[in-house]
């Protein structure tokens, strides 16, 4: 049986395996392009290997761990984007071992490599006062100001994800007893969050300032979907 190589994995697992079979979002998916791209990048710049000459034998332990390296000490990378880079690698070499058992021996090298620990760092948080303080600075009389206010009075009450609040539209904003928010986050999980009639408020102040006219500027952006 011919060997098949890096290339035709790489190939099928983005073209055929992470949109369709696993469903992936769109984030995640181009997550693990970047990675890839970026290994590409390090085996270039340190001469292992040309991108044209890529092996399946390209991807062991030793090339794996040398970039993780390289992404800390040389492109200052955070030991959680390390972690990040090496997830979507172990995706790729648990794909790979289904596809073509024989791969097993080259992938589990790769699939060992340990997570690396980062020190956990305490979580901060804002005093009500600074929040109140926040929530004083946007001018409500603008139609900016009114976007600006109702993205920190959303982030502050439901949580939510900087991500979550661009993907909003405007259906997933129910106006009732009780009001609430449909956020759609990492891989495309939804949760229904409450909101108070102040917040609610807010919203509705700004979807009625008419910014939906001005949907085309840039501004307006970070919330074009409730505007």
């Amino acid at each position: 049986m011919q060997r098949k190589e890096l290339s035709y994995y790489i190939t099928i697992f983005f073209t055929e395996y992470l949109g369709n079979e696993a469903g992936l979002s769109i984030n995640t998916v181009k997550s693990y392009r970047d990675t890839f791209i970026l290994f590409f990048k390090y085996l270039d710049e340190t001469k292992i290997c040309k991108i044209s000459k890529l092996r399946m034998d390209t991807l062991n332990a030793d090339n794996v761990i040398g970039f993780l390296d390289w992404l800390e000490q040389s492109r200052g990378c955070s030991i959680s984007s390390r972690n990040l880079r090496l997830a979507a690698i172990k995706a790729f070499c648990n794909y790979v071992v289904r596809k073509s058992p024989e791969e097993s021996g080259l992938c589990q090298g790769v699939l060992s490599i340990r997570v690396k620990k980062a020190p956990q760092k305490s979580v901060e948080y804002l005093i009500v006062e600074a929040v109140e303080y926040l929530l004083k600075m946007p001018d409500s009389h603008s139609t900016r100001g009114l976007r600006d206010l109702a993205i920190i009075a959303l982030l502050y009450e439901s949580g939510c994800r900087v991500q979550e609040i661009i993907d909003l539209k405007v259906g997933d904003i129910a106006f009732r007893s009780p009001n609430t928010v449909k956020l759609t986050g990492k891989g495309n999980k939804a949760r229904v969050v409450p909101l108070s009639s102040n917040v609610a408020d807010i919203i509705k102040a700004y979807l009625n300032s008419g910014s939906t006219v001005c949907r085309h500027k840039k501004c307006l952006e970070p919330l074009q979907h409730i505007g």
